[in-house]
Order: structure tokens, then C-alpha cells, then sequence
């Protein structure tokens, strides 16, 4: 797949941030040609064009809930259309603390509806099989729910980290997909440690057997990043 990506892309994006309250939050997002993981096929050959919205709430000092909404626009890498479409995810969970250990149950779903363009771009189809759609790439429509259980200290990759390295985060989550009428799982791991004061080094992997959001595709990873904090 890593053939399909024949074109150069920059990707950029804009964020705000806006604390109502402690207790609220809300963000904005703009994201230009980023990196989509709805199918390995996109991931390879395509880009994501998307505004959002999400709203953060600590209902007490353990419970919490968030909710994301999306209006996405897909494409190749040289521009040809894909599709457009909305999504929209949501969390309701609960921290316990141990220590400086934060453990977390949570209960989390998902929503996509895309309207399909109604055949694949020149640069797509040319290195696909032949008989392959737009459907292929871009998910028409996908919905989950499920069970995730977390365990963290700190969080590898914080600007402000609030404990000491070594900086971990684990977690697990099961559910039900649609349209595949399926279960699916995921489970992915983090590690991240301080090397020379205002930096981190962070070591991470996963896996799911439904990580892409088109049918019967699964996703594994491994990263591994390294941040500079200016003025830290």
C-alpha cells in the first residue's frame, strides 16, 4: 500500500480551546489533508479534510463525558473527491485514582455517514484491483459501541506532565461494530520518559481486528516520537 502514496501532501491544522468552567470544555478543529485510519487504502493513498467540535464535561470529581462532532471530506492524494460526510463519537466513564495511577472504566460509541463519490479518482484507480470502488477506500457508514478499560500514570507526550518519568498508558476496549454485524476489540500500549529535561520520548503500539471502519480490515502499529517542549 505504501506504493499508493505517490503524492506529496502538507498537512496543517488550527485549534482553539475555551474553559467555560473547570468542570466544561470546548474545542475547536480545523485539520488540512490529515492522515485518515478509516481503511489501510486511505491511510495509504488518500487524505482527510475535517472541522470539528468536541465538548468535555467532569460531571463529579470521577465521572465525565465527552462528545465529538465532525464534518469530514475525503480525497486522494492528488485531489480526486471521495466522499463527505459527518461523524460523531462519544464517552461516558469513570477515574479512580491509585496512588499516581489513574484507572479508567468507560463506556464509548461511534457514528459515520459518508455520501460517496461516484467512482474512484485516476490516481486510486490505477493501483487498485480491478473491480474496486469507492466503498473500498471510504467507509459508506459505521457505528460501534463497546466497554474500554484503561490504566495510565501521567500521560507520555503531555506539554505539562504532572508526574515524573516513567510515564505509562494501557488500555483495552471491546464492543460491537456495524455494518458488519461483528465484535470487535483493540488494545494499545504507551510508554514515555524525559531524556534531556523539556522533552519526551515516547514508545507506543497497537492493535485491533477492526481498527479500519471498512469491513474485515485490521490495523498494528508500532511509533516511536520524540518532542521538544520550547519554554517548558
Amino acid at each position: 500500500l505504501d506504493s499508493l502514496g505517490t503524492h506529496d501532501l502538507v498537512q496543517w491544522g488550527l485549534g482553539y480551546d475555551y474553559a467555560w468552567s473547570p468542570r466544561l470544555g470546548l474545542s475547536l478543529d480545523y485539520a488540512r489533508n490529515g492522515l485518515s485510519e478509516d481503511s489501510a487504502v486511505l491511510r495509504a493513498g488518500g487524505a482527510r479534510d475535517s472541522l470539528g467540535i468536541t465538548l468535555d464535561a467532569a460531571l463529579t470529581s470521577r465521572l465525565f463525558a465527552n462528545l465529538s462532532l465532525a464534518r469530514n471530506r475525503y480525497h486522494s492524494r492528488a485531489g480526486g473527491a471521495l466522499g463527505d460526510g459527518y461523524s460523531a463519537d462519544w464517552t461516558l466513564g469513570q477515574r479512580y485514582w491509585l496512588g499516581t495511577n489513574r484507572l479508567g472504566l468507560s463506556l464509548s460509541g461511534s457514528l459515520l455517514h459518508n455520501h460517496l463519490a461516484a467512482t474512484l479518482p485516476h490516481d486510486l484507480a490505477e493501483r487498485l484491483p480491478a473491480g474496486s470502488g469507492v466503498g473500498d477506500v471510504v467507509p459508506a457508514e459505521y457505528r460501534s459501541i463497546g466497554l474500554g478499560v484503561d490504566l495510565a500514570r501521567g500521560e507520555p507526550m503531555a506539554p505539562y506532565p504532572d508526574v515524573a518519568s516513567p510515564r505509562y498508558a494501557l488500555g483495552v476496549w471491546g464492543g460491537w461494530v456495524w455494518p458488519d454485524r461483528k465484535p470487535a476489540w483493540r488494545a494499545q500500549a504507551s510508554l514515555g520518559t524525559r531524556l534531556l529535561g523539556s522533552d519526551d520520548l515516547r514508545l507506543s503500539a497497537s492493535y485491533g481486528n477492526a481498527a479500519g471502519q471498512v469491513a474485515n480490515q485490521s490495523n498494528s502499529r508500532i511509533t516511536l516520537s520524540y518532542r521538544w517542549f520550547f519554554g517548558r
